[in-house]
């Protein structure tokens, strides 16, 4: 009887054990599962800002301001009304968090042929980039806006933020296009200023 004891005993250690190593694997698979799909997740952006539609310029933007951004407008560079842009899936971008901002196709109109039709085919030259000006509400109280941003650079890139700079007060677009190559607005917005 003792040994049968033994025996059973042996057995209720082993069939423990085996459960034990059962639930360690299927936890290390389960936290290797949610380590897999970290980098996924992040590329999912959390608002939509703009209509999504036909010739629309798409871009992924993280919000690194510190602070959530509660409204966006845009313009044509050199215009003077700012349109704004609706959120259509969240109700603010938030800060550290992935949005996907759409940029209307008429913002990419050819403003070369306006230009000449002022008489200035010089002006013609500079005003062939496409650029466009954002402006950000931060709450009532705090805006602020990033100006003369390219649409061509805005398609070619594979990351970018939009950052605060303390020192001068200002919110700039940073990013790293597909070739690696860096941009930055701060000093053209310091210039701006």
């Amino acid at each position: 009887m003792v040994s049968m004891l033994r025996s059973s005993a042996k057995k209720i250690v082993l069939v423990l054990s085996a459960l034990g190593l059962m639930l360690a694997f299927t936890g290390c698979s389960a936290s290797d599962s949610k380590k897999a799909k970290a980098p996924q997740e992040e590329q999912t952006a959390s608002v939509v800002i703009g209509k999504t539609g036909k010739g629309a310029i798409k871009t992924l933007l993280k919000n690194k301001t510190g602070k959530s951004i509660k409204e966006v407008s845009i313009r044509q560079s050199g215009e003077d009304e700012f349109s704004k842009l609706d959120f259509s899936k969240g109700s603010e971008f938030m800060n550290e968090k992935l949005a996907e901002l759409n940029i209307p196709v008429k913002y990419k109109k050819d403003t070369k042929d306006a230009v000449e039709k002022d008489g200035d085919p010089n002006a013609a030259k500079v005003n062939e980039r496409h650029l466009i000006d954002l402006s950000l509400s931060f709450s009532e109280d705090e805006k602020h806006e990033v100006n003369q941003l390219p649409i061509e650079t805005l398609e070619t890139l594979e990351k970018s933020e939009l950052r605060f700079d303390a020192e001068s007060d200002l919110v700039y677009f940073a990013g790293e296009t597909k070739k690696g190559e860096k941009f930055n607005t701060l000093e053209s917005q310091k210039a701006l200023k």
